[in-house]
């Protein structure tokens, strides 16, 4: 089996951005699961 991705997000500038910690968890809040052809599409929300 193998886990195939395409994250979307906006990128990091470090000149805006100030990382203060990693990411704990993804939540079930808003979580939303499609079926998409052979795949399927996820939308997630990361606990920081």
């Amino acid at each position: 089996k193998a886990l195939k991705a395409i994250v979307a997000g906006e990128s990091i500038d470090y000149d805006r951005h100030t990382i203060k910690t990693d990411v704990k968890a993804a939540t079930y809040h808003d979580l939303k699961i499609e079926k998409v052809g052979n795949g399927f599409k996820v939308r997630m929300v990361l606990d920081l």
